[in-house]
């Protein structure tokens, strides 16, 4: 089984056509935000981002900034850099040619926190600072924010585990 890691996460590549890190060097040295990983299938891209407050090795000033308001907008942005950024490269993901799911890990949330996360981010992406009403076309098709317990169930085949418990 191939696998993708970010921090003390990892996940497996399962039945992707293609996948493969984005958030590196070359997205965040032009001043973009990148999520960390795009997935390709027959029928849609992922566009995957982790959060990990539960990580062991967070300082507690890291996880703090996990629960403030910030984080949506931080994760809207990193969608639509994202896109923009694959776009401008001529990528399909964002010539309209699959669907685009958003699909956000989020660990330490319980299932209220995970629901208001998730209208705030979906607000965000409608929002006129993230993408301006006058835009006609649609950016993404699906935006969801899961826990490892939820997002192991919906998607078996790329199972998300962590690394180490401690370091």
């Amino acid at each position: 089984m191939t696998y993708l890691e970010e921090g003390n996460l990892r996940i497996a590549k399962g039945g992707a056509l293609r996948c493969y890190k984005f958030d590196d060097e070359r997205q965040t040295a032009r001043g973009m935000k990148a999520v960390d990983f795009i997935f390709e299938f027959d029928d849609c891209y992922w566009f995957i981002e982790f959060k990990d407050p539960d990580d062991p090795r967070a300082r507690k000033e890291s996880r703090d900034k996990f629960f403030g308001k910030e984080i949506d907008i931080e994760l809207a942005i990193k969608f639509r850099d994202t896109f923009l950024y694959r776009w401008a490269e001529g990528g399909d993901e964002a010539q309209g040619k699959k669907a685009i799911r958003y699909l956000v890990l989020f660990t330490g949330l319980d299932s209220g926190q995970r629901i208001r996360r998730m209208e705030s981010l979906r607000n965000k992406l409608r929002d006129s600072d993230c993408c301006p009403k006058s835009w006609k076309n649609i950016l993404l098709d699906e935006c969801a924010i899961f826990d490892m317990e939820e997002w192991n169930k919906r998607f078996p085949d790329n199972p998300v585990s962590r690394l180490s418990e401690s370091v």
